[in-house]
């Protein structure tokens, strides 16, 4: 994810991303035919924030009624992605009514539909796939788009996807990737007649990568990681109506292999104070604590 942002007064900036989502939802769902080619961007519609001062008019109309699909459970919030994801589906649930459909990893995830933030509800959990990578194939290395989009496809949350879309009524649907191994945006490619919008795509990681191998094999395999990842990407955004990132950085790579892309925002992450009120303990000087993995 991105750098830590402390804004709004130290609180978490999650109602940014409902001056993003509700304008698009409002719009009602896609003409025929569209996200199947390339669109101009609107002016003034990449940046932080495109669409501030919008959603007050859009949530008097009435709830949004959105699907959210995430390689993630949100709970507990405890690491980075799920932290997230938490404040996300918590600020949408305080306005629209959202429907939940989700991985989850292992028995860290307490999968429950009593944890979920308010205005949320389940619709169902699947396991997220394990590592399934086998050693590459002829194929996977002249195949233009990243091997582990195959290795990671789930068919029962296609059809769990299919089934919710063609359940009930939707008016947007957001998929959230937060972080890196599983990835729920492929599955934006199934979806038509429904605004839909990607969540942290971050590519960052990466881009890092492909730019930091040393070694003649590394810059090889992370430089060809990279062009899949882009080619992936540059599809994938021109399919779908809108695109929500965590950093600048993040957003300068899109516009790199997007430039003609849907509307972009910037959510950057953030500190909820609230949650760290209390007795920790005495001061202890010269004292950094760090929460978050090293590896990462």
């Amino acid at each position: 994810m991105g750098g830590l942002a402390l804004h709004g007064g130290c609180q978490y900036p999650d109602a940014s991303l409902l001056e993003f989502a509700s304008p698009l939802a409002a719009q009602g769902p896609p003409a025929s035919g569209d996200g199947a080619g390339p669109r101009r961007c609107l002016p003034g519609a990449v940046g932080i924030h495109p669409f501030s001062g919008v959603f007050a008019a859009i949530s008097r109309r009435g709830a949004v009624r959105i699907l959210c699909l995430s390689a993630w459970f949100p709970y507990p919030p405890d690491v980075g992605a799920r932290i997230r994801l938490h404040y996300l589906l918590t600020a949408l649930g305080a306005t629209h009514a959202v429907d939940l459909l989700c991985f989850f990893h292992g028995q860290e995830e307490r999968v429950s539909p009593e944890v979920l933030p308010s205005g949320v509800s389940l619709l169902g959990a699947l396991p997220a796939p394990t590592d399934r990578r086998s050693r590459p194939s002829l194929a996977d290395l002249f195949s233009p788009y990243p091997r582990a989009l195959a290795e990671q496809y789930v068919p029962e949350m296609a059809a769990s996807l299919k089934a919710a879309l063609s359940g009930a009524c939707c008016d947007l649907v957001l998929t959230f990737d937060v972080g890196p191994g599983v990835t729920a945006a492929p599955y934006l490619l199934e979806v038509q007649g429904v605004r839909r919008v990607v969540v942290d795509p971050e590519i960052s990681m990466i881009w890092t990568k492909a730019r930091t191998a040393r070694g003649l094999v590394a810059r090889l395999r992370y430089g060809l990681t990279w062009q899949k990842q882009r080619r992936y990407t540059r599809e994938l955004l021109l399919w779908v109506d809108g695109c929500v990132v965590p950093s600048d950085v993040e957003r300068r790579l899109i516009l790199d292999i997007v430039p003609d892309g849907p509307p972009l925002a910037v959510v950057p992450n953030g500190v909820d104070l609230n949650r760290y009120q209390g007795d920790f303990g005495p001061v202890e000087p010269d004292t950094l604590v760090f929460p978050g993995a090293l590896t990462y």
